[in-house]
């Protein structure tokens, strides 16, 4: 992938692990802060990425949304039409469509789509699904386990 800052000059390949820099090989990338992904390849089509790294682990697509760090989205999650802020994580497998997440903790497998407001400041346990439905009459469903706390707009 191929990133700009923004006084349009191309800036390196940044990946980071335990031992410094890596190379394209590696399986995760951090992307640097105030740049803006100006090519489609490698999964992450026309992302603006700022405000702090992002790491996008291997397999992750990324598309029409944006993406401010800090924020780590996980392996082979799924980013798109989407706002994801600052302190959040997306773990291995999450969905994130149609919606927006900030200062979260998405756990593997989880999904969000089509929601009509912010998700803020939440836990969202594994293989758990957030969505908006069309179906009449309108109304709350909820699986909660013990503990769980849930505030409606």
């Amino acid at each position: 992938f191929q990133v700009r800052g923004e006084d349009g000059s191309h800036a390196p390949h940044h990946h980071a692990h335990a031992g410094g820099v890596a190379t394209e090989a590696h399986a995760h990338r951090t992307l640097p802060e105030i740049y803006t992904l100006i090519d489609g390849s490698d999964g992450l089509a026309g992302v603006p990425i700022s405000l702090g790294k992002v790491v996008v682990e291997a397999d992750a697509r990324i598309v029409r949304s944006t993406v401010r760090g800090p924020a780590i989205v996980g392996k082979g999650a799924v980013i798109e039409n989407a706002y994801v802020g600052p302190f959040t994580s997306i773990g291995d497998g999450v969905i994130v469509r149609g919606s927006e997440v900030e200062h979260s903790i998405l756990l593997e497998g989880s999904r969000i789509s089509d929601v009509g407001g912010r998700i803020e400041s939440s836990l969202i346990g594994r293989n758990a699904a957030i969505y908006r439905t069309q179906t009449k009459p309108r109304s709350f469903t909820f699986m909660l386990g013990d503990r769980s706390e849930v505030g409606l707009v």
